[in-house]
């Protein structure tokens, strides 16, 4: 079985603490776990019989910051990629090239800024 539409997110660090601060804090007030890792998505998907899936990035403060959508599909070989790209970017076209370049992502997710 394959889930071809998933969102992972790792914890804020300071290279990417705007990516997913707003997630972190809006969940904090819910049972949830905050972060919302590969491995945490791994587990899930062997707990119900999901092969692969597809990690797509997501729309939250910096959605064009593909790192954590890159991570999971290049360290683990069950995830695939779509990363998120803004077609406003004056660099639209190189920041696709680099996206696809990447083992592991097989599309994009193109929308306005």
């Amino acid at each position: 079985m394959i889930d071809a539409h998933i969102h992972a997110w790792g914890p804020p660090s300071r290279a990417h603490s705007r990516v997913n601060e707003h997630i972190c804090e809006e969940l904090a007030q819910y049972s949830v776990h905050p972060v919302y890792t590969a491995d945490r998505l791994l587990t899930d998907m062997d707990r119900v019989d999901v092969n692969r899936t597809v990690v797509v990035g997501y729309l939250v403060t910096e959605w064009t910051d593909n790192w954590y959508v890159r991570e999971c599909v290049t360290e683990r070989d069950r995830l695939a990629g779509v990363m998120m790209l803004d077609y406003f970017d004056t660099d639209a076209v190189k920041r696709a090239r680099e996206a696809l370049s990447t083992e592991g992502v097989f599309g994009l997710w193109i929308a306005p800024g």
